[in-house]
């Protein structure tokens, strides 16, 4: 990280995130409970997530919430490509991860995690961790080494103000080289229509018509079958010479004629054409295996050799090549010559066939085993016409013919020896190669200013995010948090529960004296008021007080609670024993558990001290109520939720659209789903017209402690 010039204070992942957490094992045999939707880490892309493809594995109640994500939550990768990440926005409405992820969860008041994840594209980029990775062929990241990450300390709203630059920056690029990726689209796809034009005849179709072949397509195959047999005869009476024999009586009926193509699933070809095999017009044969100890044997020597990596679907990767140990009668059969055609064996299925033809661009280079040579015996045949077949047809007919497995698949000589090759005129041949060439040169110059163009937009992505982290993207204002205090105040999280951890919420302050009378009398303002409503209770009451507290800014120092009902805080229990025993007011609490309100004798005297704290917020709070006094219960539990959901987002500076408060108000407790989407949004709708916005000002609310839940649940 020591290109890191921006003068902020760093530290470990670890001690900045509120939570880290590996996903579940996938363990068919041993796992058990329901089976949920998780993530595996070809879900999780750089900067989003591919839910084309979602799997799903047990896991039982107790583990949801461990290995569940939640809004705002940074997903890694531990393998693959380490530290690749996304964070979630609650993209479905329940997630749960693998172990090949990890979770990382910030207080976002803290540290942003699209920040987080920007450091980690940016360091990915310039190979900053690579000193964190274990393995050596496969590359893992794992939670103790993740932690270890050192990152920026920014103050978090220049954190903030650094993503939205980012995004705005990188949303241009991105269109750009969406552009160029849809370019590239379409040159393959007319490559591709070109080509299989040219195997089919139809690119020649108008030569046709004004050309006659002075050999058929069928002609020139029997002639190359004669050569054929007459290069094994001759090969055949080599090798009896070499071993001092004389040819013995009927030798020739040894010969194997090859056999003819299966063309009932072949497309028709035209007249003057005709299909033949590979084995018919050309000597294919398998490469050399790899074997350590034939570097200590007599007579062998050093060579170049191709593997399957070199050999792609149209072109040579000669960018790496390595070597091998072959005898010299080894590098004698399996020299490479020009216009040799390379077809490989398989693996990954994008691999099977795929090849290209050999123009003598390295001395003396010999083939793997798993890459297969096909020597054409006849000049009059185009090498690239029957390369640019077996990559185009081939590709299917190869998947089909060949050898599969999960995820592998193989052909080998006997299958590569079947494959049904068109044959054209020679003079008609070359022509298609001429067209070829007239038509795919254009492309080919667009390919190479598209790739030189990508290539261009990648070394921008690196600047934009190099300027960000070293605190060059947008101006610092001078009313930022000094990166100072939030590192103090990260430093104290380490010892204090986080509001958005699933740790139970911190225990309150005790409230002062002056406080508890300021909230009793609200109170007994709001009883006073609503007492005499069917559906007014404790669930309204605590709405209200959320409410009065939240939007009108009222200094009650509630600290309020994702309780099921909504926003709770348990001070209200106090108020109601001391309000009994004070003559403000008093409540019956039946078997059924609904809770009522009656105004007391001494109610008026808190009322007046009311109205004095209330003052100029007077008439706001009375409009407040007179809304509340026209709900349900269950209205009024919606409407203070979907408050806090929002007031909640803005607080952490998260997108707080419609989606994202509908989320959040699901991600609150399970209850919440009873509110549908069209409910919750037509509740927001309402907010809005009446003017109940929230600013991001205030407390955020805490998460329910257990202990307290079971006594507040028969409590509406």
């Amino acid at each position: 990280m020591s290109d890191l010039n921006h003068g902020w204070p760093t530290l470990p992942l670890g001690q900045i995130a509120s939570e880290m957490c590996l996903g579940k094992m996938l363990d068919k045999q041993k796992n058990s409970g329901t089976h949920h939707p998780y993530l595996r880490n070809m879900n999780v892309r750089w900067l989003t997530f591919d839910l084309s493809d979602l799997k799903e594995m047990k896991f039982e109640q107790s583990e949801l919430n461990r290995f569940s994500l939640k809004h705002g939550d940074l997903v890694v990768c531990e393998g693959g490509e380490p530290g690749r990440s996304a964070v979630w926005k609650g993209q479905t409405e329940t997630a749960l991860i693998q172990k090949a992820l990890h979770r990382i969860r910030f207080r976002h008041d803290l540290y942003d995690p699209d920040f987080a994840m920007y450091f980690l594209h940016y360091g990915s980029l310039t190979n900053q961790f690579t000193n964190y990775y274990t393995g050596s062929t496969i590359k893992h990241l794992t939670g103790a080494s993740l932690s270890k990450v050192p990152f920026p300390i920014a103050p978090v709203s220049l954190q903030r103000r650094i993503v939205a630059k980012i995004e705005e920056l990188l949303s241009e690029l991105d269109a750009g080289v969406a552009a160029l990726k849809r370019v590239q689209a379409n040159l393959k796809r007319y490559r591709s229509a070109v080509l299989k034009a040219a195997v089919e005849g139809r690119l020649t179709e108008a030569w046709r018509a004004e050309h006659q072949p002075h050999e058929t397509g069928s002609q020139l195959l029997a002639s190359i079958l004669k050569e054929r047999r007459n290069k094994w005869e001759a090969d055949q009476l080599a090798s009896f010479a070499a071993a001092g024999k004389t040819p013995p009586k009927g030798w020739q009926a040894r010969y194997k004629e090859p056999a003819a193509p299966d063309t009932s699933d072949l497309p028709s070809l035209p007249k003057s054409w005709c299909w033949s095999t590979l084995d018919a017009i050309a000597d294919v044969t398998g490469g050399l295996t790899k074997d350590a100890k034939r570097a200590s044997e007599k007579d062998v020597q050093e060579v170049p050799y191709l593997r399957v990596a070199n050999v792609q679907r149209g072109y040579l990767d000669l960018s790496e090549i390595k070597t091998i140990h072959a005898s010299q009668s080894d590098v004698a059969a399996l020299r490479l010559l020009a216009g040799d055609i390379l077809f490989n064996e398989g693996g990954d299925r994008d691999k099977l066939g795929r090849g290209w033809v050999w123009s003598g661009e390295i001395e003396n280079c010999i083939h793997q085993n798993h890459v297969f040579r096909a020597r054409l015996l006849s000049t009059s045949v185009q090498p690239t016409l029957v390369s640019h077949h077996g990559n185009g047809f081939g590709k299917k007919w190869f998947t089909k013919a060949g050898k599969q497995t999960t995820n592998l698949a193989s052909i080998n000589l006997g299958m590569l020896r079947q494959f049904p090759v068109p044959l054209a005129p020679a003079d008609e041949q070359a022509e298609i190669v001429r067209l070829l060439e007239e038509c795919l040169a254009p492309s080919e110059v667009i390919e190479q200013e598209t790739k030189r163009d990508l290539a261009r937009s990648d070394r921008l992505r690196q600047s934009i995010l190099k300027q960000a982290f070293e605190g060059k993207l947008v101006p610092q204002d001078p009313t930022d948090e000094p990166a100072s205090v939030l590192l103090a105040r990260i430093r104290q999280q380490r010892t204090a529960p986080s509001a958005t951890s699933s740790s139970p919420a911190a225990k309150p302050k005790k409230v002062s004296k002056d406080v508890f009378v300021r909230r009793a009398a609200i109170v007994s303002y709001i009883v006073n008021r609503l007492a005499n409503r069917r559906s007014f209770g404790r669930t309204q009451l605590e709405k209200t007080l959320h409410l009065a507290q939240s939007h009108l800014g009222l200094e009650l120092q509630f600290a309020f609670e994702r309780y099921k009902a909504g926003p709770f805080d348990k001070d209200i229990y106090k108020i109601e024993g001391v309000a009994k025993k004070q003559g403000w007011f008093t409540k019956d609490e039946p078997a059924n558990g609904k809770v009522t309100y009656h105004p007391g004798n001494k109610i008026d005297q808190m009322c007046q001290s009311a109205i004095r704290q209330l003052a100029d917020k007077r008439a706001a709070f009375d409009g407040l109520l007179d809304h509340i006094a026209g709900m349900t219960t269950d209205d009024a539990e919606l409407f203070a939720t979907a408050y806090a959901a929002w007031n909640d987002l803005l607080i952490d500076g998260r997108t707080a659209d419609d989606a994202a408060i509908v989320a959040e108000v699901h991600g609150w407790h399970e209850q919440k789903k009873r509110f549908t989407p069209t409910q919750i949004q037509s509740r927001l709708t309402w907010m809005r017209k009446c003017g109940y916005v929230p600013t991001g000002k205030g407390e955020r609310t805490r998460l329910a402690s257990p202990a307290k839940t079971k006594r507040r649940a028969k409590s509406p």
